[in-house]
């Protein structure tokens, strides 16, 4: 399974507005099966679109920081873990 966002990696959970457009297609009563299967598809295909995006940019930002980190002589391989703090 995909890790949650902020890792860097990819996001397994849809925004609500993903959602939003996948019922709104399906739920629309003017709109014939052939018609509904053909939008759904072409909805399906936006939000993988925007996922595989987010995840592009998700690893992007995080080499970024990790790049101005280490350019500053921070390695977080060499910091402290704070678990169990309390």
């Amino acid at each position: 399974m995909s890790r949650p966002s902020g890792f860097g990696g990819e996001n397994p959970w849809w925004s609500v507005r993903q959602v939003r457009e996948a019922i709104e297609v399906q739920l629309d009563p003017a709109m014939g099966p052939r018609e509904r299967a053909r939008r759904l598809a072409k909805v399906l295909r936006r939000i993988e679109h925007w996922q595989a995006s987010n995840a592009r940019a998700a690893r992007s930002h995080r080499k970024q920081r990790l790049r101005q980190l280490h350019e500053r002589g921070i390695r977080l391989s060499k910091l402290r873990k704070c678990y169990n703090v309390f």
